[in-house]
């Protein structure tokens, strides 16, 4: 009587897999709730597509941030054995004209009326907390 108990009650409870499977679910379900999470994925943007924009500023909204960060530079990166299906690598260099305040290293979204909203991990690059890098591989 009491295995037949125990196999009663463990057919009723979910399996470990089970419970992985909706915990990760939700947690992808979720994920889309985030207002960043709704912008364009950057994957179809070169160096070319931002050219026109520098000196101009974008809008740049995260978690902690939410202020205007102007366009100064693009580098560009060799492309070294890459296939010809990946883009040319190249990082946008922001500068921060309006504060001396270090933004935090996170995911925004940056727009622009010229190229959309667009995800990024933006990041500072040098001592002074007035410059930031947004890499696109």
């Amino acid at each position: 009587m009491i295995a037949r108990q125990q196999v009663e009650s463990t057919a009723t409870r979910p399996s470990r897999r089970q419970i992985m499977i909706g915990t990760g679910s939700l947690a992808v379900a979720t994920m889309g709730l985030v207002p960043w999470a709704l912008a364009q994925p950057a994957g179809g943007y070169s160096a070319a597509s931002f050219a026109p924009y520098i000196g101009q500023g974008f809008l740049v909204t995260g978690d902690n941030v939410n202020t205007s960060l102007r366009l100064i530079k693009i580098e560009t990166y060799p492309r070294g054995n890459r296939p010809a299906s990946l883009r040319d690598p190249f990082s946008l260099i922001f500068r921060d004209v309006s504060s001396t305040e270090a933004l935090p290293a996170e995911i925004v979204e940056i727009a622009h009326t010229g190229v959309g909203r667009i995800s990024v991990f933006l990041h500072p690059i040098t001592k002074n907390p007035t410059y930031y890098e947004a890499a696109f591989n």
